[in-house]
Parts: structure tokens; C-alpha cells; sequence
């Protein structure tokens, strides 16, 4: 029996729990503090997950 087998059904991963938690915690900060004054940082602290402060920066927007 296969890994994908054995993996219950519409169950998110760590990964995908930790890039929706992310993703939720960036557009309240957006909503909160306007996007020009939302650092990566920010969400990465305020979502208690530093390794999202290792992605890179968008084409046109600045730290």
C-alpha cells in the first residue's frame, strides 16, 4: 500500500495548514495596516511561523 493510499481523505497537510494560516494572517494585517505598511515580517511573527520569512520578495515591491 502506497503513502497516498494510506492518507485520509480531505485531510490538509502541515504544509497546507501552515500556507493557509499564512495566507489568513497576511490579509488581516493588509486589512488592518493597509499593504504598503505590511512587512513579510510582520506576517511571518503575527503567524508564529519564521520560515516565511525566507521567501523571496515580488517583482515591484520593496521591503
Amino acid at each position: 500500500m502506497s503513502e497516498d493510499a494510506k492518507k485520509p481523505q480531505n485531510v490538509p497537510t502541515k504544509s497546507e495548514q501552515t500556507r493557509a494560516l499564512i495566507l489568513e494572517t497576511a490579509m488581516r494585517l493588509f486589512r488592518e495596516r493597509g499593504y504598503d505598511k505590511t512587512t513579510m515580517r510582520a506576517i511571518a511573527q503575527e503567524a508564529g511561523s519564521p520560515s516565511a520569512t525566507r521567501t523571496t520578495t515580488s517583482p515591484g515591491r520593496s521591503s
